[in-house]
């Protein structure tokens, strides 16, 4: 007998930007402003996105979860010495969305933009 696993299965389904964006405008958050480098070249698109405590972030999204992967590895490679350690507090990666804020987030905004992934 021959058993295949896991055919057709491509893991979880990417999150999209449309959906996750509406979401997040209908949560208060203000869409708008210039993409890094990095956002610029998401293969899903990007934005940034303005919480109402003034907090901000850019949101990346890949079309798999590898593109997500990369876009990280993207962000440490090219973040300046004097940043690159603080990284870890304000780098979120998601299936295949990545998330650079401004400063580190709050439980508020952090729970608004992960609700709203869809």
């Amino acid at each position: 007998m021959l058993l295949v696993a896991g055919c057709g299965s491509s893991g979880p389904k990417p999150f999209d930007l449309e959906k996750t964006k509406s979401c997040m405008v209908a949560q208060g958050v203000t869409i708008g402003g210039a993409l890094d480098f990095v956002a610029s070249t998401a293969t899903a698109g990007a934005f940034v996105g303005t919480f109402p405590d003034g907090n901000s972030a850019t949101f990346s999204f890949g079309s798999a979860a590898k593109d997500g992967r990369q876009m990280v590895d993207a962000y440490e490679r090219f973040a300046y010495a004097n940043v690159r350690n603080n990284l870890p507090d304000v780098l979120k990666l998601n299936r295949n969305v990545v998330s650079l804020w401004k400063k580190h987030p709050s439980d508020v905004d952090l729970n608004t933009f992960t609700g709203c992934l869809k």
